[in-house]
């Protein structure tokens, strides 16, 4: 039994791209998963079986977003699930819509980047900190 099998990682974003490379590279050193993203969680069914398969204890808590209330419901999620989280990686984030160039961008395309680039994370660490 490796240190790392009974600690739990958050990663928000953690079922596609870079978030889900991270997940995986922790998966493999027995990290416990709990996953964030925006997406229903039929979408990331592939990759929750992946982490079944290979027999890495994961979840998949669904709707992250910039809004307290709702960043409150996916950690409560992890909590009952895992108990104490011992790592939070903010990975999620956006970009302007559309990919505006910064010249482009009026308020309230930035208003949302910093809702959920900013927000999103400073309320997620406070609705489950790690420790």
């Amino acid at each position: 039994m490796s240190q790392t099998d009974s600690r739990v990682a958050l990663i928000t974003g953690g079922a596609r791209g870079i978030g889900l490379g991270i997940a995986r590279s922790l998966a493999s050193e027995g990290w416990r998963l709990a996953l964030g993203g925006r997406r229903p969680a039929e979408d990331v069914a592939g990759v929750m079986k992946e982490f079944e398969q290979d027999g890495v204890e994961a979840c998949y808590c669904w709707a992250m977003s910039r809004r307290r209330t709702i960043a409150t419901e996916p950690s409560k999620k992890g909590r009952e699930r895992f108990g104490a989280l011992h790592l939070l990686v903010n990975n999620a984030g956006i970009t302007s819509p559309g990919r505006r160039d910064i010249l482009e961008a009026d308020e309230e395309s930035f208003d949302r980047v910093l809702g959920v680039n900013l927000k999103g994370p400073f309320f997620l660490t406070q609705a489950w900190p790690p420790g």
